[in-house]
């Protein structure tokens, strides 16, 4: 036999009480991070007048295109490649590579590589890869 569920006005009243804190809480977190260009209580360095002068001069300021991060290491060999299980083909751009190789008779296909850049085609074929693991 089960007992019929009892819901008692605290346990509801509590509820409400939880969810009445969360929207309180919000600006109150806001108001209380402090600034890593001047230290000050109550915004965030993007927002911060020490970089644009003052307030006004806060709305004028240059919205940022993008971000962009660049890392380059140039201590592999022209011939060396490196094993990628993402992609649903493989890409090189050095014929002397290629064991047989087509080049295709129509319009160069169209190839969305990791970046989303759009690249183009120009044929196919085949290629031996040596694996090896730490150079062995």
């Amino acid at each position: 036999m089960r007992l019929p569920e009892r819901r008692s006005d605290s346990s509801a009243l509590m509820k409400d009480k939880k969810n009445a804190d969360k929207s309180d809480k919000r600006p109150e977190r806001k108001e209380l991070r402090k600034c890593f260009k001047c230290h000050k209580v109550g915004h965030l360095g993007k927002n911060c007048y020490k970089k644009y002068g003052n307030a006004r001069n806060l709305q004028k300021a240059p919205k940022p295109a993008g971000e962009a991060f660049l890392c380059e290491r140039d201590d592999r060999q022209d011939d060396q490649w490196l094993a990628d299980s993402g992609p649903s083909a493989h890409m090189t751009n050095n014929k002397s590579f290629f064991l047989s190789y087509e080049p295709f008779n129509y319009s160069r296909p169209e190839v969305q590589v990791g970046n989303n850049v759009i690249i183009h085609a120009y044929g196919e074929g085949t290629i031996n890869v040596k694996l090896g693991i730490h150079g062995l």
